[in-house]
C-alpha cells in the first residue's frame, strides 16, 4: 500500500474499521484453534490513515433487501447512522432472519465440529437449490474445521444426488461457497447459512469458549458474518442467547454474539425448533 501511495498525486483510502483488518492468516501455519490471536501484530493502512487524515463516512447501506439483516449491525457497530431502505415486504421464512435451533446439537471442542449442525445445514443447502435455485447461496462457519466438515457432508450427498452438481459450478456469477470467518469478508450472496457451531459437549457442559471471537477485535468477525446476505440469513445454532454467560468474560465479541442470538430468536414467533 505504501508503495502505491508514494507514487500517487492523490489517494483515497476506503475501508470499514468495523470489519476485519488485512490478515496474513492464510500465509502462515496458524490454525484457527481457540488459543490463536490473529489481531496481535496486524496493522492496517486504513488505521494509519484515519489517525492522520480527515475521514468521511459512507452512510448508505445498499446490500440488505430486508432491514432485519442490517439492523443489529447498524445499532451495535455503526451508531444507527446507516441509511437503510424500510422494507415494504413483511417478514416470512426465507426473507430476513430465520433462526433454527437444534436442541440436540453437540459441539466437540477437540475437533471444533458440530456434526448435527453440519448435517442440518447440508439439508438446508439442498432444499435451497430444490426450491429457489435462482438465488445464490453461501455458508459461513465460525471455524475452518466446521466449514471443511460441512463441505465434506455436502460432497457426500452430491454423490447420491448428482443432478444437483450444476448448482455447485464455480463458473456461476455468484457460486456457492462454504467458508470460515477469516475468508468470507467481501463476499455477498442472496442467502447465507450461518453455523454458530459452539455449544454443549457430550457431557452436557458448555465451556463458554468461542475461539477467535474471544480475542480483541473478535466482534469484527461477527459483524462480517451477519452482513453477507442480501435477502435471507439462516442462523443455525445449538445454543440460545440464555446459554451464553457473560459473568466471566470482558469480550465484546461474546457479548454481541449473545445479543445477536437474542435478536435472531425473537424476530418472529413461533421460533423454529428441530429435534434431529
Amino acid at each position: 500500500a505504501l508503495g502505491a501511495i508514494y507514487r500517487s498525486k492523490e489517494c483515497i483510502i476506503i475501508g470499514d474499521s468495523k470489519q476485519m483488518p488485512p490478515s496474513n492468516f492464510f500465509n502462515s501455519n496458524l490454525s484457527d484453534d481457540e488459543d490463536s490471536d490473529y489481531e496481535n501484530d496486524l496493522e492496517s493502512i486504513l488505521d494509519k490513515a484515519s489517525a492522520l487524515f480527515t475521514t468521511r463516512r459512507l452512510n448508505f447501506h445498499y446490500r440488505s433487501r430486508s432491514e432485519e439483516l442490517i439492523a443489529f449491525s447498524n445499532q451495535e457497530f455503526y451508531d444507527n447512522k446507516l441509511i437503510t431502505i424500510p422494507q415494504a415486504k413483511a417478514h416470512k421464512e426465507g426473507f430476513g432472519i430465520d433462526f433454527y435451533y437444534l436442541n440436540d446439537g453437540i459441539y466437540e471442542p477437540k475437533t471444533r465440529i458440530n456434526v448435527k449442525e453440519a448435517n442440518y445445514i447440508c439439508e438446508l443447502v439442498f432444499k435451497h437449490f430444490a426450491t429457489t435455485p435462482e438465488r445464490s447461496l453461501g455458508v459461513v462457519a465460525f471455524s475452518n474445521a466446521q466449514a471443511e466438515y460441512i463441505m465434506n457432508v455436502i460432497e457426500d450427498k452430491l454423490e447420491q444426488y448428482p443432478e444437483y452438481k450444476k448448482y455447485f459450478n464455480e463458473d456461476l456469477d455468484e457460486p456457492f461457497f462454504v467458508k470460515n470467518l477469516e475468508s468470507v469478508q467481501g463476499d455477498e450472496r442472496d442467502r447465507i447459512i450461518f453455523s454458530i457451531c459452539f455449544g454443549y459437549n457430550q457431557d452436557k457442559k458448555f465451556y463458554q469458549r468461542f475461539g477467535p471471537l474471544n480475542n480483541i477485535g473478535g466482534e469484527r468477525r461477527l459483524n462480517v458474518a451477519i452482513t453477507r446476505a442480501k435477502y435471507n440469513i439462516c442462523v443455525v445454532s445449538s445454543i440460545k442467547a440464555k446459554d451464553i454467560k457473560l459473568e466471566n468474560t470482558d469480550s465484546i465479541g461474546v457479548k454481541l454474539l449473545k445479543g445477536y442470538l437474542d435478536y435472531a430468536e425473537n424476530i418472529k414467533e413461533p421460533k423454529h425448533s428441530h429435534d434431529n
